[in-house]
C-alpha cells in the first residue's frame, strides 16, 4: 500500500550511505573537476525525465538564495514578506528539515500535508521509473537508479509548487550554487546571497575566492543579483561573476536603519542581531518580486516591517520552555543548529546577550560530519568565554533521538553506524572540552532522549540542525 510511511522509506533509501561518502572524500580530489561537470547536465537529465524543461519553472517566479550563513533565514523573510502581501500563493523550498521532512516543502508557510507529500512523491517516483537514459551520454544514470535523496526532493518540490500553482517559490541553495541541484531557472526574479565563509571546503574549495565563485552560480542573464557586503577578496569575485553572468544588476546592501532598530529592540520576528542583514536583503529580494523601489535609504514599507516582525525560522536563536521528564525541573532551552565558525560564533553570542550568566548553564554539543570538529568546539569555547558565559556542564551527545533509534523523519545514512553506535566523536569532544574547561562536569549521552533527562535550568544547545530538530521532536511528544 502506497502511504506516507512507504514514501518516507523509499526517500531514505536514496541517502547515500556512509562508506559511498568515504570512499569519495578519499578520491575527490581526483576527480571533482570531471564529476562537477557531470552534475548540472545529469540533474536537468532528471528535470526531464520526471516531465518538465526548464522553462516550465518560469511560472514559480522564483527567488534563488545562497550564502554560508543566513540564507535559510533571509528566505524565511521573503516568504513572510510575499505571504503578508496577500497576492501570492507562496512555496518555500529549504534544507534541511528539523522535525518532520515535509518542512522542506512549504505553501504559505506551512509544510504540505502527508497526504500531498505521498501523492506527489509517488508522481516523481513512478515517472523517473517509467523513463530511461542515454547511458553512453550519461553513465551514473543506468536503468533502475533514481537521483539521490536532495536531488529527488528538489525534483518533487518543483512538481508539487507547479501542481498547486504557487505565484512565487523561495529556493533555499543546499550548497554552493553553480553545480547545485536548484540551480535549473533560467530566469528566476532575484538571486540573493548572504554571507560567505568557509565551509563544506572538499566541494567549494578551501579560499574564500574559490567559495564566492560557486556561490554566484547561481546568478542569470538579465536577472537583478543582491548581496550583503563581503570580505574584499570574496566581493572582487561576485562582481566579476555578475558581470560574466550578464545580471540585469549587481548591488550590494546595507542594513536599512530602521530594521537594524527593529533587530536592536529584539522585534524582529528572527532573533540575534545579526539577523538585521538577512532582513534587509530579503527586503531587497521580495521588492523585486513585488514591483516595489526599495533600497536602504527608503522608508520601510509597512507591509515588510509587519512581514519582518512575524517571521519565523524554528531552531535558529529559538528560545523554548519545557520540563525534565524525571525530575519536573524547568528547563530553558536556547537552541541553535549553528554548525559553522562564523554562526556558532554568533549564536554564541546570542545565547550570551539572552540568558542569565549569573545562573548555571549547561552546553549541549552534537555535531557528527564536519572534519573541522574539534576545531569548531575549540572556537565555540574561547567566544563562550570571551562572551562571558560559564559552562558549569557541558553533554555530548549522538543525533539519535532514543537509544533504540532514530525518528523515522530524521534518519540519516550517511554517518558510520559504529562511529555513532560506540560515541567514537562524543568522546573525543568531551576530552577536547575538560582540556579546555577542566572545572566543567562533562558527559555523554547516547541519544537525545538521554539529554532531555539529564540537564534542567538554562541548556544551549547546538552544533548541529539534526540534533536541534531531535530535541524539538522529543518536546512536542
Amino acid at each position: 500500500m502506497r502511504s506516507y510511511e512507504t514514501a518516507l522509506k523509499c526517500l531514505n533509501e536514496l541517502q547515500t550511505n556512509y562508506s559511498v561518502i568515504e570512499s569519495l572524500h578519499k578520491q575527490w580530489s581526483q576527480f571533482k573537476q570531471k564529476r562537477n561537470a557531470e552534475l548540472m547536465p545529469e540533474m536537468f537529465e532528471w528535470v526531464r525525465r520526471s516531465g518538465y524543461k526548464p522553462t516550465d519553472f518560469d511560472p514559480l517566479n522564483v527567488i534563488h538564495v545562497t550564502g554560508t550563513k543566513g540564507k535559510g533565514s533571509t528566505c524565511a523573510f521573503v516568504q513572510s514578506i510575499l505571504i503578508n502581501s496577500n497576492k501570492h500563493k507562496v512555496g518555500l523550498y529549504t534544507s534541511p528539515h528539523l522535525v518532520s521532512v515535509r518542512e522542506r516543502i512549504m505553501i504559505n508557510g506551512n509544510p504540505i500535508s502527508r497526504e500531498k507529500f505521498q501523492q506527489y512523491f509517488f508522481d516523481v517516483f513512478d515517472k523517473l521509473s517509467a523513463s530511461t537514459s542515454d547511458t553512453t551520454k550519461f553513465p551514473a544514470l543506468a536503468e533502475g537508479t533514481k537521483p539521490m535523496y536532495f536531488r529527488f526532493l528538489t525534483l518533487m518540490s518543483l512538481h508539487a509548487f507547479l501542481q498547486e500553482k504557487v505565484d512565487s517559490a523561495i529556493y533555499e541553495v543546499g550548497i554552493g550554487g553553480e553545480y547545485d541541484s536548484t540551480n535549473v531557472f533560467p530566469h528566476p526574479k532575484a538571486c540573493g546571497i548572504s554571507s560567505l565563509g568557509i565551509d563544506h571546503v572538499q566541494i567549494l574549495g578551501n579560499t574564500i575566492e574559490e567559495i564566492a565563485w560557486n556561490k554566484s552560480g547561481i546568478f542569470k542573464e538579465n536577472c537583478p543579483a543582491y548581496s550583503v557586503n563581503q570580505p574584499e577578496k570574496a566581493l572582487d569575485v561576485l562582481k566579476r561573476r555578475a558581470e560574466e553572468k550578464k545580471v540585469s544588476k549587481f548591488e550590494v546592501v546595507d542594513v536599512h536603519p530602521e530594521i537594524e532598530e527593529l533587530s536592536r529592540t529584539s522585534k524582529l520576528g528572527l532573533r540575534g542581531k545579526f539577523q538585521a542583514i538577512n532582513a534587509t536583503l530579503a527586503c531587497y529580494l521580495a521588492a523585486e518580486r513585488l514591483g516595489i523601489t526599495f533600497n536602504s535609504t527608503t522608508e520601510l514599507p509597512l507591509l515588510f516591517k509587519k512581514a519582518l516582525m512575524d517571521a519565523s525560522w524554528p531552531g535558529r536563536c529559538q528560545r523554548i520552555k519545557t520540563l525534565n521528564p524525571s525530575t519536573s525541573a524547568e528547563i530553558d532551552w536556547f537552541l541553535d543548529g549553528a554548525h559553522t565558525y562564523e554562526s556558532l560564533e554568533v549564536a554564541a553570542e546570542w545565547f550570551a546577550e539572552n540568558a542569565n550568566l549569573n545562573e548555571p548553564i549547561t552546553l549541549v554539543f552534537n555535531q557528527q560530519k564536519r572534519d573541522n570538529v574539534d576545531d569548531l568546539l575549540t572556537e565555540l569555547s574561547n567566544t563562550l568565554k570571551k562572551s562571558g558565559v560559564n559552562i558549569k556542564k557541558a553533554v555530548f551527545t549522538t543525533n539519535k533521538t532514543t537509544e533504540e533509534g532514530y525518528n523515522a523523519e530524521l534518519v540519516s545514512h550517511n554517518v558510520s553506524k559504529e562511529t555513532v553506535d560506540g560515541l567514537t566523536i562524543q568522546l573525543r569532544l568531551a576530552e577536547v572540552w575538560q582540556k579546555l574547561n577542566p572545572n566543567c562536569d562533562v558527559k555523554v549521552c547516547k541519544s537525545l532522549e538521554n539529554v532531555i533527562n539529564e540537564v534542567d535550568g538554562q541548556v544551549f544547545a547546538t552544533g548541529s540542525l539534526l540534533m536541534v530538530g531531535g530535541l524539538l521532536s522529543l518536546m512536542k511528544q
